[in-house]
């Protein structure tokens, strides 16, 4: 549990450096954006650092927390604690994100759900016999 709430923090502190340092205007333009990374490129380097390890620790709960429900389903061993969590932790961090800069924490959300769900593994026990 000490993990998940690690990995909560950390991937809310950089969720946060995120929206603080890529300010978006409304409208926006995605030129104006590559001429601000291309003539600074310490703030390009900055931003996709903290682009990297926030969905990356994001994902680890994301993980987690749909891997333990599955357990849960299907009445394999889990612990409520946990999930409960993990789900916690993600919520709090997705809706304080959203609220200070929501086109930042939408492109980190999504990118955090599809590598959380691609890293899932589930391990089957299911043995096949050959025909003989």
């Amino acid at each position: 549990m000490g993990f998940k709430l690690l990995c909560g923090v950390i991937g809310f502190i950089c969720g946060l450096l995120l929206t603080k340092l890529l300010i978006i205007d409304s409208p926006f333009n995605a030129s104006e954006l590559m001429i601000e990374f291309i003539l600074n490129p310490l703030l390009f380097f900055a931003v996709m650092v903290c682009f990297l390890i926030g969905f990356v620790a994001n994902s680890v709960l994301v993980k987690e927390a749909i891997q333990q429900t599955y357990s849960f389903f299907c009445k394999q061993n889990f612990s409520m604690a946990n999930l409960l969590v993990s789900y916690c932790v993600i919520i709090i961090n997705f809706v304080v994100l959203f609220q200070l800069g929501f086109w930042q924490t939408l492109v980190l959300s999504c990118f955090t759900i599809i590598y959380g769900i691609i890293s899932i593994e589930f391990k089957s026990n299911t043995v096949y016999e050959r025909d003989r």
